[in-house]
């Protein structure tokens, strides 16, 4: 930067509102470096006497009131309270969570069962379920047969 830094570009290089090449330029370019702390100290001293202005028009004592100060240990009970009750509906859902796993299992269970029963039924029948029908007349006609045999005697 060969031209030095603008009166209005002053105020952003003390607070640090400013460019790299602006603030290169002022830390190397003696003119500009001096311009930017003799308003820092312009301000600095603005600031002192609006201070001492403050303190002469009202104590401290007035502007800060007394503060009361929380043992610790309360705030560690609250936190501690806060905590306990985030935490009893998270228990409880949990709690609620494992109940319905446990229901879903003895429902499938059950369903496991009755299919186990099932399979055990066809596999024990002595003849095929297509001649079941068969079978069922066979035998209603030996014990009607026997039966009539039983009242000729």
């Amino acid at each position: 930067m060969n031209k030095h830094i603008s009166p209005d570009r002053m105020p952003g290089l003390t607070i640090g509102d400013c460019s790299s090449e602006e603030l290169q330029h002022c830390q190397e370019c003696p003119e500009c470096h001096a311009e930017v702390a003799r308003l820092q100290d312009t301000l600095k001293l603005f600031r002192d006497s609006v201070r001492h202005w403050a303190d002469r028009q009202c104590p401290p004592e007035i502007l800060r009131p007394e503060v009361r100060r929380v043992a610790p240990l309360r705030w560690i009970l609250a936190a501690a309270g806060l905590l306990l009750a985030a935490a009893i509906p998270v228990y409880q859902s949990a709690i609620e969570r494992q109940r319905e796993a446990q229901a879903t299992q003895a429902a499938e269970t059950v369903e496991d069962e009755l299919l186990f029963e099932k399979i055990e039924m066809h596999l024990s029948r002595s003849v095929p379920a297509s001649i079941e029908p068969f079978m069922e007349l066979i035998s209603a006609e030996i014990y009607s047969t026997s039966d009539s045999e039983g009242e000729i005697q």
